[in-house]
């Protein structure tokens, strides 16, 4: 399955995103655990302070038996702050003052009625402490207890301080026992709670503000810095790769994404280079070039073919139409060897070698031999009577590197390549020689004429070769 294209600036604005979401996500966060924890931490401790307070308070008004005082202050408070409640529970759970069995059990202890018993309006009509208060009392040793609780869209904190049975009390109450009774403070925090939910919304609507302008920003930034000279850089190399070479990068840049349009202009530049000096060097040489390179013996079908009367032409005519002409039907020769899959391997002077490979290279090579002769024959009156002499044969030759460190050409010699040269010399104007390899790989329909016994320089004895005249026809590919 082929992979979804993802254009990169996509890719970065997601992850800029995300970063921004999470980074300023996080501190947003903290920001509102802080402030919770500071609001809760401060409330605590108020409440704290103020329960020591009421304390010393309750200790002064219940050293000397003064319950209903207890009972007027605590009214008191309430009146003025009706947020702020304060009740007093025995040890059990049950609300101080609810009754008379203190008193009782207190004049039982000193045997005496030093305290009389209450009216009925003097008691507090409150319900019974609630199971986490008792924790204040089972717990080991004694501890305050902090409790939040919601109700009715109203929230309030509460601080249960379990009062404790000292000295100078178990005259009263007895020692038979630590803990005496339980205070409970309480007060209402929705007007903080309500600022922490503001804090909180106006925090959002701040990181959100934040977020949209950050990734507008760096958004901005890196399509400008980034993601834009990248793509410029690609559209480039597209270019190129299209073969055109004038494109070039327009980034002016003082950093990495400025070096590297710089190196991608000098990159194409080369390139440019390397394409105009690919027309001076055969394909093979630039096969060569990424593959490998050692020498190797190959078995390969040379063509030779060299201009007849260029010599004399070029005496009595002006070199720039010397060179146009030549150059006209070396292109000529050039463009058929190539549609018959051969390779052009040097040119020398007016002459051209050319290497075909694979199971049918005597025939392609005898195909664009033949296809050059009538090419030229029926451009007789453009090219000033000029025509050429080919030699074709096959065998193994050497191919490899040839030349220095500093200057080398991937070609071909051998006695292969030397007998195709001396096969052209023989051949006369509008000839095709080849040799009997040659011949033997063709098809019987072949027409040739021959064979001739032909002397060439270097060999002892004489080569069996022919005339080419025709062969099957095909359409070059």
């Amino acid at each position: 399955m082929k992979d979804r294209y993802i254009p990169l600036a996509v890719k970065a604005n997601i992850v800029l995103i995300a970063v921004l979401t999470l980074g300023l996500g996080a501190v947003t966060f903290f920001y509102y655990t802080e402030v919770n924890q500071t609001i809760t931490s401060s409330v605590q401790e108020s409440l704290q302070n103020q329960s020591k307070i009421l304390y010393s308070a309750i200790q002064n008004f219940m050293l000397p038996g003064e319950a209903p005082l207890a009972v007027r202050f605590f009214k008191d408070i309430q009146e003025i702050n009706p947020l702020y409640n304060v009740h007093l529970y025995r040890s059990n759970g049950i609300p101080a003052f609810s009754d008379n069995t203190t008193i009782e059990e207190v004049n039982r202890r000193i045997q005496k009625n030093r305290f009389s018993p209450r009216t009925a309006q003097l008691f507090q009509p409150s319900p019974s402490a609630p199971p986490v208060a008792l924790e204040a009392v089972k717990s080991r040793p004694a501890r305050d207890v902090f409790e939040q609780r919601e109700r009715e869209g109203r929230f309030q904190v509460f601080i249960y301080k379990p009062l404790i049975n000292l000295p100078k009390c178990t005259l009263c109450h007895g020692s038979d026992h630590t803990i005496r009774g339980i205070a409970e403070i309480s007060t209402d925090i929705t007007a903080s709670i309500e600022k922490q939910q503001d804090a909180l919304i106006k925090a959002g609507v701040l990181f959100l503000g934040a977020l949209v302008l950050l990734s507008i920003s760096l958004g901005r930034f890196l399509h400008r810095q980034i993601l834009r000279p990248i793509q410029e850089i690609g559209t480039v190399c597209s270019m190129v790769t299209r073969g055109d070479f004038q494109a070039r990068t327009t980034i002016h840049q003082n950093d990495e994404i400025g070096e590297l349009g710089k190196t991608v202009n000098t990159m194409v530049k080369g390139l440019y280079e390397r394409f105009k000096l690919s027309k001076y060097v055969s394909a093979s040489t630039i096969q060569s070039l990424s593959e490998d390179t050692s020498t190797k013996k190959i078995v390969a079908t040379v063509l030779f073919s060299d201009i007849r009367g260029f010599t004399a032409f070029s005496e009595k005519t002006s070199p720039e139409q010397v060179v146009r002409l030549l150059n006209r039907i070396l292109s000529l020769q050039t463009d058929l060897i190539h549609s018959f899959q051969g390779d052009v391997d040097k040119y020398v002077g007016d002459e051209i070698v050319a290497v075909f490979l694979g199971e049918k290279a005597p025939l392609n090579a005898c195909r664009a031999a033949l296809e050059i002769q009538r090419a030229i024959a029926g451009e007789a009156q453009e090219f000033r009577g000029l025509g050429v002499g080919i030699g074709i044969t096959q065998g193994e030759l050497i191919m490899g590197m040839i030349g220095s460190e500093k200057r080398a050409d991937f070609t071909v010699i051998g006695d292969t390549v030397n007998t195709a040269s001396r096969f052209c010399s023989a051949a006369r104007q509008g000839q095709t020689i080849i040799s009997e390899p040659v011949f033997q790989s063709l098809p019987s329909s072949a027409r040739v004429d021959g064979p001739f016994q032909l002397k060439v320089k270097g060999k002892q004895e004489s080569q069996r070769v022919y005339i080419l005249k025709e062969v099957p026809y095909e359409t070059p590919s």
